[in-house]
């Protein structure tokens, strides 16, 4: 697994267990984080006074600056660079510490990509001296850690370099320790082995390393000039780009190595498991608590409970449904829809007087007050707390739930889906029973209507008389025939076929009418059916209801699990890159 996405894959854990990120992680570690392609960095790392400044002179064979026994000792960073990449190494440490280096060039062809840094002291009381040696440290691929013999049992050199060591690897580590000569001088050379000893062991402890690392010993004393030339011979020398790039795989290995170690602290898995098991008592108490007495109730009214309210509801729903639909079929048919205008004053009479019982206020509808439902819910997540008080809900998104203003909210989502879902049942029934009718349907259906309406007004007041006439002189057409059919224009036989068409129009108006409400209420029958997979069932949205208030825990567990696999993924990878180097 590459870097990033391992320091990703960290980011998303903290995330998720609410907790702190890595301390390798934070903007004030100084732990490695990545070096240059064209040039590495090179860092005496040290104290006050323990002669930093002098080992940076004679590494560089040159005065790059005078020793400060006094005052705040070395206040900015000091590079000593190849004149050829200065340009560069300006843009690269204005980002890091602007303003606060200064740059020293020189001409030598062998060091043209090592750039060397005398930085300030680590032990300075000055805050800002301290931060810009750590700032440097996150981009220094080689630091020269330098301790006096008096200082080098010091606890804080040894913190800040346990800090760095989470994202470098300290083989690419060098340790001296300086003013060795006062011992030699006092105690004899086998003194100053038996300190350098006993320093690498402090090291090897705080590194956690295998065997104790070399230590360069440095002073004026002849007998340690050989360490000294040594010293000024390894870091003198321009390491290959082999080499370099190496070091850079071995200090990415160990920020990998650190990130696995905390992700191992994290216990993801048992946190992946601790969650199920939070998820079931969740799902159990909202089932307990809410689910089962809502769905009771409704059940209950379904059957013809409470007083018959969701009857007298769905009816109201269902008249009022079917008067806007029979409207607008009724305006499609001839005459049909003159006797629908003339009785509007009475339809719309009884559609406002029926329409009153349309319930549309969910508290009536789930026959549960506001407040009460708030209670239940704050109660239900109330014993969940008390069941698992040490689980991850909070860091899963239920904390809002334990405030009394949060349990409302959400007993006001559920009142907010069924006010809702009424909408939407009157739109649902509109989409079902309106008379939409295609071109094809036009073509059959326009004649019909027609046919059953104006051939009615041709046909009983002068068509049907005047046929059963010539029928009854068997189909022979006479001046008495004739005589007959005028007559039929007249007051008292037109009255009289205008009568029947009257009641045929009507008979058509209220047959379609008919029609219409009956397939409304229908269609309405099919929406009660109470089945939780239809969207527009009252139960169907109190589960769904109730399936939202325990998605923090179910969406915790998911990520967990998610979580867990890639870190077991990630410690694979990490194992074959391991194998493989």
């Amino acid at each position: 697994m590459p870097q990033r996405s391992i320091e990703q894959l960290v980011a998303e854990v903290a995330r998720e267990c609410d907790t702190s990120l890595p301390t390798m992680l934070s903007d004030q570690s100084a732990a490695f984080v990545g070096a240059g392609d064209e040039f590495y960095f090179v860092g005496v790392i040290g104290g006050k006074d323990v002669g930093k400044t002098t080992l940076v002179n004679v590494l560089a064979g040159t005065e790059l600056a005078r020793p400060t026994g006094h005052g705040e000792g070395t206040r900015d960073a000091l590079a000593y660079v190849h004149r050829d990449i200065e340009s560069r190494v300006r843009q690269s440490l204005d980002k890091i510490i602007p303003g606060r280096y200064s740059v020293v060039t020189h001409a030598i062809e062998h060091l043209r990509l090592q750039v060397l840094f005398d930085l300030p002291d680590i032990d300075s009381v000055y805050a800002d001296h301290v931060e810009i040696t750590r700032r440097m440290l996150r981009h220094m691929l080689f630091p020269v850690w330098v301790q006096s013999i008096e200082k080098y049992a010091d606890h804080r050199p040894r913190e800040l370099l346990r800090d760095v060591a989470q994202g470098n690897d300290p083989a690419n580590f060098v340790f001296a320790l300086s003013k060795g000569d006062l011992v030699v001088k006092r105690d004899g050379i086998g003194a100053m082995n038996e300190l350098a000893e006993d320093y690498a062991r402090r090291l090897k402890l705080v590194l956690n390393l295998d065997q104790p690392p070399k230590i360069y010993v440095t002073g004026q004393h002849e007998l340690l000039q050989s360490q000294v030339t040594q010293l000024r011979q390894l870091l003198s020398r321009q390491r290959e780009r082999e080499q370099v790039a190496q070091s850079i795989e071995l200090a990415g290995r160990r920020k990998r190595a650190t990130l696995l170690e905390w992700l191992g602290t994290q216990n993801i898995q048992a946190r992946h498991e601790r969650s199920k098991q939070v998820l079931d008592d969740a799902r159990r108490v909202v089932n307990d608590r809410l689910l089962e007495p809502l769905s009771a109730q409704l059940l209950t009214r379904s059957r013809g409970g409470s007083n018959g309210r969701d009857r007298v509801s769905d009816a109201g729903l269902s008249f009022e449904v079917a008067e806007e639909v029979a409207r607008e079929k009724l305006w499609r048919w001839p005459l049909v829809n003159v006797v629908d205008t003339a009785l509007l004053p009475v339809t719309s009479l009884v559609r406002a007087n029926v329409g009153r019982s349309v319930m549309t206020d969910a508290s009536a509808l789930l026959d549960q007050p506001h407040r009460s439902l708030a209670q239940q819910v704050q109660g239900a997540f109330a014993e969940l707390r008390w069941l698992n008080p040490a689980s991850d809900a909070g860091a899963a998104g239920s904390e809002m739930l334990r405030t009394d203003e949060a349990a409302e909210k959400a007993a006001g989502a559920l009142y907010d889906r069924v006010e809702r879902l009424m909408t939407d049942r009157r739109q649902v029934l509109m989409g079902r029973c309106s008379p939409e009718e295609g071109a094809f349907g036009k073509v059959i259906k326009t004649p019909v209507r027609w046919a059953l309406t104006f051939g009615a007004l041709a046909w009983f007041p002068f068509v049907q008389p005047v046929a059963q006439a010539i029928l009854a002189e068997n189909g022979v057409l006479s001046w008495q025939q004739l005589s007959l059919a005028v007559n039929l224009l007249g007051a008292g036989p037109m009255l009289q076929g205008i009568v029947f068409v009257a009641v045929w129009v009507f008979v058509l108006w209220a047959v379609l009418r008919y029609r219409v409400h009956r397939k409304v209420r229908r269609e309405l029958a099919r929406l009660n059916t109470n089945s939780a997979s239809d969207e527009h069932s009252l139960l169907g949205q109190v589960e769904v209801w109730c399936d939202d208030l325990v998605s923090p825990w179910r969406d915790h567990e998911t990520r967990l699990a998610g979580l867990s696999a890639r870190v077991d993924e990630a410690k694979v990878d990490a194992a074959k890159v391991d194998v493989a180097a």
